[in-house]
């Protein structure tokens, strides 16, 4: 018996030395390259503090004239960054829609050199049922004037639906959403696509097929190596506490109008309320932090990478990073750096005014694990031969 004890010891401490030393691979595996966070404190005139709203400072680069932009809907502001110069520039926009302050989202049109907004509600002191809008708007930053486009056609009034603009085909996605920010909701399952050049949107919904089903708050991002826009995570209804989070992802494919989903088995937690951007120059997606519960509250700062060659996320370890928050990433595409500035935190009164650049380098902070489902299951094996010695050791001296 004490031979069979010994042994089962010997065998115990040779596994656990062997995934010390790395002749078992290990879950975590460094690639050979990642990110680093830097946060800027000497950039010029940086916008005004927002409030609590989590939809202000969305931010968008605009390729043409080499700017991130910052709409601010309840100031009727427009903030320029010049990274170059690393410097913020006020624009006061008298022509910016009232309704700009919660649930709506914009977007920039690369071929037409203008942002496009969509949705959204106005507050309820303004308007106490909180009804969606259904107003289309575009923005042009050298003109610095908002445009009504009164397309003929529309989807419904919607808030908290998201856009994004598939560069190959030149077209603004939307999808899901719900019809108010009060009961009773009604809650959108269309894809629709909107063509600036001929103030057009078209209903491009599968006729059949899996889908996401209803989705409010999810991330929503053009990959151009698939070919696809990449969903991920949000919330199917708004039933407190819960809002029935989700971590499931998929892909929508404008050319065939059909859904397909992705189930790569590590993946990041359930959350809303962030988003995603690709990272040209890495050519990943990149997701940072959120909102995965409510009632508490549970703020997320984790960075996590998304390869659509391999179809599978990596997540990081980050020495300096970003606090925890709601917050929203955007992509410099002339100087290869992803930006985040402000959001909102769990329990604030009045936004960040924090300012990040996260960059693609090998010599970095932020070190990205690759996951390993073989790993995984290897190492469950051994841990359940491991128990069911120890067990029918424990059996048999009893």
């Amino acid at each position: 018996m004490v031979k069979k004890m010994k042994k089962i010891k010997v065998i115990t401490v040779i596994t656990l030395l062997m995934l010390i030393l790395g002749f078992l691979p290990t879950a975590t595996q460094a690639l050979p390259a990642c990110y680093n966070w830097k946060e800027i404190t000497d950039a010029d005139s940086p916008p005004e503090t927002p409030d609590v709203n989590p939809y202000l400072y969305k931010p968008i680069y605009d390729s043409e004239s080499d700017v991130i932009l910052f709409i601010n809907g309840p100031n009727k502001k427009v903030y320029a960054y010049n990274a170059t110069a690393n410097s913020f520039t006020e624009y006061s926009s008298p022509t910016m829609p009232d309704f700009v302050q919660y649930g709506y989202y914009q977007c920039y049109d690369e071929k037409n050199d203008v942002v496009i907004l969509f949705g959204g509600h106005y507050p309820q002191i303004v308007d106490p049922d909180l009804l969606g809008q259904n107003e289309t708007w575009a923005y042009s930053f050298n003109t610095n004037l908002w445009t009504n486009m009164n397309p003929p056609v529309s989807p419904p009034r919607v808030t908290n639906a998201f856009l994004s603009y598939d560069s190959n085909a030149e077209k603004m996605l939307l999808y899901g959403g719900v019809s108010r920010w009060s009961a009773p909701m009604t809650y959108y399952t269309d894809v629709w696509a909107y063509d600036f050049a001929l103030n057009n949107w078209t209903k491009v919904t599968p006729s059949s097929g899996p889908s996401p089903g209803t989705r409010i708050g999810y991330l929503w991002s053009f990959d151009p190596v698939l070919n696809k826009t990449l969903l991920f995570g949000g919330s199917t209804n708004l039933v407190l506490p819960s809002w029935d989070f989700q971590d499931d992802m998929w892909t929508y494919d404008l050319g065939s109008k059909s859904w397909t989903e992705i189930t790569p088995s590590y993946r990041p937690s359930k959350r809303v309320y962030t988003n995603m951007v690709y990272d040209s120059n890495s050519r990943k997606t990149l997701l940072f932090g959120g909102v995965s519960n409510w009632s508490p509250d549970v703020f997320l700062d984790d960075l996590w990478i998304f390869d659509s060659q391999t179809l599978t996320w990596n997540s990081t370890v980050c020495v300096n990073k970003p606090s925890p928050r709601v917050g929203f990433l955007t992509y410099h595409n002339n100087i290869n750096k992803s930006y985040l500035y402000g959001g909102w935190p769990s329990g604030a009164t009045v936004g960040l005014e924090d300012f990040w650049v996260l960059t693609y380098d090998e010599n970095c902070d932020c070190f990205i694990p690759e996951f390993s489902e073989t790993v995984l299951s290897t190492t469950i094996t051994l841990l359940s031969v491991l128990s069911i010695v120890l067990y029918r050791k424990k059996r048999n001296s009893s």
